[in-house]
């Protein structure tokens, strides 16, 4: 795994290494590419939260990374790719579903704009799951008063 420790003193200040250190630890997975879209960095949790090897990633492209090693870990693929890698926007944010183990990630991609890694692009993934477990049953009434006042509304209006 490429770790602060290993990172050229061209690719980051020094102050960026202690960092990175915090980053490698933390809650959200992280993966950062560069200019030509070469994965230069991720974190433990990444790894984790996909069962990957780190280092297997480094150096690849961010297309490839995703196609090849993100999506098929995921419940629905193509809407991952559909949202990040086809998006135009230089921002996006979507929720995966990751069936093994059962966890729900959200996903926030956004460009570098400026530094080391200029027009790069920075990756999260949070893990969600417990929030989603809240939220579907605060939402669950709210979707059936809904439909059931919208099939109502419908049955007034066809008399």
């Amino acid at each position: 795994m490429l770790s602060a420790h290993m990172l050229s003193q061209e690719a980051a200040p020094n102050h960026a290494f202690q960092f990175l250190d915090v980053l490698e630890h933390a809650d959200m997975g992280i993966l950062v590419t560069d200019a030509t879209t070469r994965v230069v960095w991720l974190n433990e949790t990444l790894a984790r939260y996909f069962e990957v090897i780190p280092s297997t990633l480094i150096g690849r492209t961010r297309a490839a990374v995703f196609r090849e090693v993100l999506a098929p870990r995921l419940a629905h693929p193509d809407v991952f790719l559909g949202r990040t890698l086809y998006s135009p926007s230089s921002h996006t944010r979507t929720v995966l579903h990751v069936p093994h183990p059962q966890r729900r990630l959200e996903h926030w991609a956004w460009s570098i704009e400026s530094g080391s890694f200029l027009g790069g692009r920075i990756d999260h993934f949070i893990d969600v799951t417990g929030q989603q477990d809240v939220l579907e049953p605060l939402q669950r009434p709210a979707r059936s008063q809904f439909l059931d006042f919208s099939s109502r509304s419908l049955a007034a209006n066809g008399k």
